[in-house]
């Protein structure tokens, strides 16, 4: 998939943002989280905008709870939260097929979800239409390196 993702050349910003963000997926298929977060970071500000800088930015949260940094996984919700209101991103924080060990005994105290938050349904119960379709993405990105 990297091969095919360096290969791609395009001029469309919004395409090049989600090429980014897919060498971070990738990366973090590969065990290489530095190298994910990196692209990540990218993704969410080549082209800032309210569908894929806010959707970049929850991958590196997730980057910073693996690694038990709750404070900077905060922060970037926070920022999500407060930048990027309108944002159709988001997922119940607690769903239990992420299978995500919060221990958040130490920022309990400061979580406060926005009404919209707490109307996130869990992953499974996600319209099809609101995901990402990577398959699809994955194919055209092959097709354009191909040609």
């Amino acid at each position: 998939a990297l091969i095919s993702l360096n290969n791609l050349e395009t001029d469309d910003e919004m395409i090049s943002s989600l090429v980014t963000g897919l060498k971070g997926d990738a990366n973090m298929e590969l065990g290489n989280t530095t190298e994910a977060m990196n692209f990540y970071k990218s993704a969410a500000t080549d082209n800032i905008n309210s569908f894929t800088t806010p959707y970049f930015m929850m991958k590196q949260a997730h980057i910073h709870e693996t690694n038990k940094d709750f404070s900077s996984a905060l922060e970037i919700y926070e920022t999500i939260k407060d930048d990027y209101p309108e944002s159709e991103q988001g997922i119940a924080w607690d769903d239990p097929d992420l299978n995500i060990d919060w221990s958040i005994a130490e920022i309990a105290e400061k979580i406060s979800l926005s009404d919209k938050d707490k109307q996130n349904v869990k992953l499974k119960d996600q319209p099809a239409e609101k995901l990402p379709a990577y398959k699809d993405f994955m194919t055209e990105v092959e097709m354009r390196a191909e040609s």
